[in-house]
């Protein structure tokens, strides 16, 4: 089992990705949707938010998204930055620990439900970074590229190592501004 933990600023900003980077696309979500443990045959795949507790909670919210990656090569040499909209965090603590995971199965966001979700089927490798409660209302973006594989789309699970919860906006929120995209960045040797 591989773990990846960036403790970077999840607020970079596009600038400081430098010259030797392009971006070569910019992808919106194709699905997302939460799962509710305490709610197991409801599908979320239209609402404006999707939450985040801990997996493992009583009443664990998990978000699933998916980017269509396929037809991206491993010769294209990209890096893959997953941009989210911060909509809301709990109180409770100063932040949240964050973790998303490769999903290997394929999901319908208006069919799944947490009846039918097998997180058997999540990746081992994961990335977890950190949300404070100041980053509400703000776009962050974190590094994802180790989660890519070359000529499969992308699928995540989003879930908390910690009590509490996060919203993030959805694609269906209704500012477009705000929906999960996935940057695509070229990189250039110096």
């Amino acid at each position: 089992m591989k773990f990846f933990f960036y403790n970077l600023s999840f607020f970079a900003l596009l600038a400081q990705l430098g010259q030797a980077n392009q971006i070569k696309g910019v992808l919106g979500a194709s699905a997302d949707t939460s799962l509710r443990k305490d709610r197991q045959y409801q599908n979320y795949g239209t609402a404006q938010h999707i939450t985040v507790t801990k997996d493992s909670a009583k009443n664990a919210r998990v978000a699933l998204v998916k980017f269509d990656t396929a037809n991206v090569s491993e010769d294209d040499a990209v890096k893959a930055l997953l941009r989210l909209y911060i909509a809301d965090v709990d109180g409770l603590a100063e932040q949240r620990t964050v973790l998303i995971k490769r999903v290997n199965n394929n999901f319908d966001e208006n069919d799944v439900s947490w009846n039918n979700y097998d997180v058997s089927k999540e990746g081992q490798e994961w990335i977890e970074f950190h949300i404070h409660n100041d980053h509400v209302g703000k776009i962050g973006q974190v590094d994802v590229t180790s989660l890519m594989v070359p000529g499969k789309n992308l699928s995540l699970a989003i879930h908390t190592s910690d009590r509490g919860h996060v919203k993030f906006a959805s694609k269906e929120h209704s500012d477009s501004a705000s929906h999960p995209k996935l940057l695509l960045v070229q990189q250039h040797e110096l």
